[in-house]
């Protein structure tokens, strides 16, 4: 029986639009420019500010005073979105994604951010059209390319998410997720340069212990020359606590 690698999430890419944030003060004195200058701006700029200070509810409240002020204000759509995903509010956060894309059809960052909610709401094919879409307005964003290949290897599609794997690694040759991902998935495949990557991916993070574990876990699975048990209790070291059943499995014969 094969044992299973660690289990890797759809990376996170967070988009807020932050023009000029960083001259704006803090929350009190937007709360006197407010009073003088009630305007969606500036519900805005404390929205935002709230949204970093994660106070949430109260962000919530300015970003939706800042859209009644102003239909058409794309930033506020566009972080209140970002907000909902944090709350779980997926469907919200599609809405609010779905009328930036009304009103910026040429934003490849509302795409992307309408398809990682997509994907939480298991809308698979979803999800994959607006990586795409994301893709073709923006061919350089490696994150879009890592999450539409998990979706598609997922959905077995496994010469298709590979080939979006090797995309994210051309833009970035040390886009650390994306070389794990296609480790694990060239394991599955049962293609020995699996090891390459696995091997990548530890010269990338050396301090990841995630990274020694799947490296040890392929070496076992396919019978792999080398001390895997070593892997294991360097992810052990690392704090990688998936691996310390394996230790105990196949390695006792050493201290931790």
């Amino acid at each position: 029986m094969k044992r299973v690698f660690s289990f890797l999430l759809i990376a996170l890419s967070s988009f807020l639009y932050s023009q000029n944030i960083k001259n704006v003060g803090d929350i009190k004195e937007m709360d006197s420019i407010i009073r003088i200058e009630p305007n969606a701006d500036n519900y805005y700029l404390r929205g935002y500010l709230k949204y970093t200070a994660k106070d949430y509810k109260s962000a919530l409240i300015d970003y939706d005073k800042s859209i009644a002020l102003d239909a058409d204000n794309f930033k506020a759509f566009f972080s209140r979105g970002m907000l909902k995903d944090k709350l779980q509010d997926f469907n919200g956060a599609i809405s609010d994604y779905t009328k930036c894309i009304a009103l910026n059809g040429a934003s490849s960052k509302a795409y992307f951010n309408r398809g990682y909610s997509k994907s939480y709401l298991s809308d698979v094919e979803g999800a994959i059209e607006d990586y795409s879409k994301c893709i073709e307005l923006n061919s350089e964003n490696k994150a879009a390319f890592l999450n539409r290949g998990i979706l598609k290897k997922d959905q077995n599609l496994f010469e298709e998410a590979l080939s979006d794997y090797d995309n994210a690694i051309a833009i970035d040759n040390d886009f650390l997720d994306a070389v794990q991902s296609r480790a694990v998935l060239k394991s599955l495949m049962n293609r020995k340069d699996a090891i390459q990557d696995f091997n990548a991916a530890i010269r990338i993070a050396p301090d990841d212990g995630e990274s020694y574990y799947n490296r040890a876990v392929y070496m076992l699975n396919f019978k792999i020359d080398g001390d895997y048990c070593s892997d294991i209790k360097k992810a052990v070291r690392l704090g990688f606590t998936t691996a310390n059943r394996l230790f105990i499995q196949k390695c006792s014969k050493y201290n931790k």
